[in-house]
């Protein structure tokens, strides 16, 4: 048996038959890669003793039966990728034991049953793995071929707040952003819970979409500190959103196509850096909460077939940069007369020959002008230097990704 060997990754072939559970025994492995095959069956018991493994990937196959709560002595684990299979039956509670467990996708599954208020414990301290890969030789660590197309696998950079990875991701940079990923350093734009100041993190994602998962969201979802991206849209999901859900640090949210009902809790609006919301396709009632207009990075915006949903949209603020698209079949919903179809507001004001109105015009261009200037100008500047540490990666750009660190523990610590 190969005992030192440390990653093994057979994606992207034709092997099929049921997953070999003759791997388990491999105790030195800490990145498997079994993604885009046509293997079958269900998930080996015995994987669950790999406990060194960082990184499971078994997305894009065609497996099924349970997820093995074996799974849950994995504590190394950062990565769970299970995506797009067939697998059913609950999220087994132990998942909530890997507490380095800070990316799990389990999207485009058949699986049932409810959320498990302790499944709210994975990712909680991911500190001991990232202190180990610090501590370790970088050809361990760090990925080999096809490294570039594995983070755009399992950073979904197409979302919120892993965006900005496009616009930074070269084939030469990649080994250095797998770095700073693994060893825990702050990469990712975010923020804390109900604050606009942006931080460099390493934030969390969860993707449940696409099942038929139950029940109501617990309370405890408050605890997953480091998430920036929840996915539960395309399930049976029910009841009341939990008001705790406002103490998150979410870029992204989706709960499209559930069964969520009552009132929208106002904490929402304490997302401030949240920037896509979409609660279409849902049962929620009562007054459309006032406080969602002051998610001034939100741009994406969607809030239709939710024909209990009451109120008047504003006529200004940021909810009233959306076009109609994204309040559709809410017959309880008023729209100013000042709201047009293309989401753009006029003035409903008594006429002045067009001169006041112009104006005003002029001077929300400049107003608009100034805030998308200065919001791409933070943004530009941080793309530059985070850029610029990674094409030349030396222990100086290191040093500082540890300096920020220390610097945003130390003012979490003086806001707390």
């Amino acid at each position: 048996m190969l005992h030192n060997l440390f990653r093994l990754d057979l994606s992207f072939n034709s092997f099929s038959g049921t997953l070999p559970a003759e791997i388990s025994q491999i105790k030195s492995l800490k990145f498997l890669i079994l993604a885009y095959n046509n293997f079958s069956g269900g998930i080996p018991q015995e994987y669950g003793n790999m406990l060194a493994l960082q990184v499971l990937d078994l997305s894009f196959n065609r497996l099924t039966g349970s997820i093995p709560a074996s799974f849950g002595k994995l504590t190394s684990l950062l990565w769970l990728m299970l995506d797009s299979n067939s697998l059913s039956g609950e999220i087994p509670q132990e998942i909530g034991n890997c507490t380095s467990l800070l990316w799990f996708n389990v999207a485009n599954n058949k699986l049932s049953g409810g959320f498990h208020p302790k499944l709210t414990n994975m990712g909680s301290n991911p500190f001991p793995t990232f202190e180990v890969n610090r501590q370790s030789n970088d050809s361990i660590i760090i990925a080999a071929t096809g490294e570039c197309m594995e983070l755009t696998r399992w950073i979904p950079v197409k979302f919120p707040p892993f965006l900005f990875i496009y616009a930074i991701l070269t084939k030469k940079n990649c080994r250095s952003l797998w770095r700073h990923i693994l060893e825990g350093e702050g990469l990712f734009p975010g923020c804390a819970a109900g604050l606009m100041a942006h931080t460099l993190e390493i934030p969390a994602y969860l993707q449940l979409s696409g099942n038929k998962i139950s029940g109501e969201i617990p309370a405890s979802i408050s605890l997953m500190k480091r998430l920036s991206m929840l996915h539960l849209g395309f399930n049976e999901f029910e009841g009341r959103l939990p008001p705790e859900i406002g103490k998150l640090p979410l870029s992204f949210l989706n709960l499209t196509h559930n069964n969520f009902s009552g009132q929208l809790p106002q904490e929402v609006g304490n997302l401030k850096c949240l920037r896509n919301l979409d609660l279409s396709w849902n049962n929620f009632s009562g007054a459309f909460p006032k406080s969602l207009n002051d998610l001034n990075e939100l741009s994406t915006f969607n809030i239709s077939y939710n024909p209990l949903v009451s109120g008047v949209i504003p006529v200004t603020g940021q909810l009233s940069t959306f076009e109609k698209a994204s309040f559709l079949g809410n017959p309880l919903l008023q729209f100013p007369t000042s709201f047009n179809r293309s989401g753009n507001n006029t003035s409903s004001k008594e006429p002045d020959n067009g001169t006041k109105g112009e104006e005003e015009d002029d001077e929300d261009t400049i107003d608009m002008s100034v805030f998308y200037w200065s919001t791409s100008s933070t943004y530009v500047a941080a793309l530059i230097g985070i850029a610029a540490l990674m094409y030349f990666d030396c222990p100086l750009h290191r040093a500082w990704f540890r300096l920020v660190n220390a610097f945003i523990a130390s003012a979490k610590r003086m806001l707390s």
